[in-house]
C-alpha cells in the first residue's frame, strides 16, 4: 500500500503529512511520500491542499486528518484487499473470505467517559470473541473513527456517540440518549448522548454481556443497506460542533464560553 500527501507549504499541510507518517507507521506499512509541486499535485485532480492519496485513489482534499482517521482510511483499504484472495490451486480463481467489519465512531477518546468507557468495554469483547470466530473461519477488523466535523458526521451517517456497526449495520435498533456532561463540557453546551438499553436497564457504557450478543447476532444477520434513506445531521450534533468552534475560536480560556 503506498500513501501520497498532497502539499507541504502550509502549517496544515505540514500536520496532515505528519499525521500520515505516524499512522502509516502504526499501521506497519512503508512511510507515506510528499508531494508539494504544484503541477504535480493537480495532475491528481485536487485544487486545494492537504489531500491524502492512497495507492493512487484521492480521499481526502483541503482538511488536516487525525492520526486515528488516517489510520482507520488504511485499515479499510487493507481489509478491502484482503477480503479477496486468489486461489492456491492452479484455477487462479478469486475466493472471497469470511470477514466481519466491527466499526466505532466516538466524539472523543480522551475526556468523555461514554466514548472511552465503551471503546475498552468492546475492545474486550473483540478479545475474547476473536478466536470463536477464527475457528469459524472468519476474520474480524476493528476500526475506530473520531468524528471531528459535521463533514465527517455526514460523511459517515453519524447519529449519535459512541455508535458501535457491524459490516456496516448499527447495533442498536433505535436512539437512546441522555446529557453527557463529558461532552458539554468540550462544547460548553448541553449535549445528549447514546446510552445502552439491555434487558430493560439503559447504560451510559454498554455490558459486555450486551455487546457480546449483539455483535454475534449482527455479523451473522444479513441486513438491507440503509445507505439509501435519507440522512439529516441531529441537532444535538449541530450544537454540539458549534459549540466546539466556538470554544476553540475564543481568547478567553473559555471563561466565557
Amino acid at each position: 500500500m503506498k500513501l501520497i500527501t498532497l502539499g507541504y507549504c502550509c502549517k496544515k499541510s505540514k500536520q496532515n503529512h505528519e499525521n500520515a507518517v505516524i499512522a502509516a507507521k502504526n499501521c506497519g506499512i512503508e512511510t507515506p511520500v510528499n508531494i508539494s509541486d504544484t503541477m504535480e499535485i493537480m495532475k491528481y485532480g485536487v485544487m486545494s491542499t492537504p489531500a491524502l492519496v492512497i495507492d493512487n485513489k484521492v480521499v481526502s482534499v483541503g482538511r488536516v486528518l487525525s492520526v486515528a482517521q488516517i489510520e482507520s482510511l488504511i485499515k479499510g483499504k487493507m481489509a478491502e484487499e484482503d477480503s479477496v484472495k486468489v486461489c492456491t490451486c492452479c484455477c487462479g480463481q478469486k475466493e472471497n473470505r469470511k470477514e466481519i467489519m466491527i466499526d466505532y465512531f466516538y466524539l472523543d477518546l480522551n475526556t468523555c467517559d461514554r466514548c472511552v468507557g465503551t471503546d475498552a468495554v468492546l475492545e474486550d469483547v473483540l478479545n475474547e470473541l476473536s478466536p470463536a470466530f477464527a475457528l469459524a473461519g472468519y476474520r474480524i477488523w476493528y476500526r475506530k473513527t473520531e468524528i471531528v466535523t459535521e463533514k465527517d458526521a455526514i460523511l459517515h451517517r453519524f447519529v449519535s456517540s459512541p455508535t458501535i456497526r457491524v459490516n456496516g449495520s448499527d447495533i442498536c435498533t433505535d436512539v437512546k440518549e441522555s446529557d453527557c456532561g463529558c461532552c458539554g463540557e468540550i462544547s460548553g453546551t448541553q449535549v445528549d448522548c447514546r446510552v445502552f438499553e439491555y434487558e430493560g436497564k439503559l447504560y451510559d457504557v454498554p455490558p459486555k454481556a450486551m455487546l457480546a450478543e449483539a455483535i454475534l447476532k449482527k455479523a451473522f444477520t444479513i441486513t438491507e443497506d440503509n445507505n439509501t434513506e435519507t440522512y439529516e445531521l441531529p441537532e444535538n450534533l449541530k450544537k454540539f460542533f458549534e459549540g466546539k468552534e466556538k470554544k476553540k475560536s475564543c481568547c478567553c480560556s473559555g471563561s466565557c464560553c
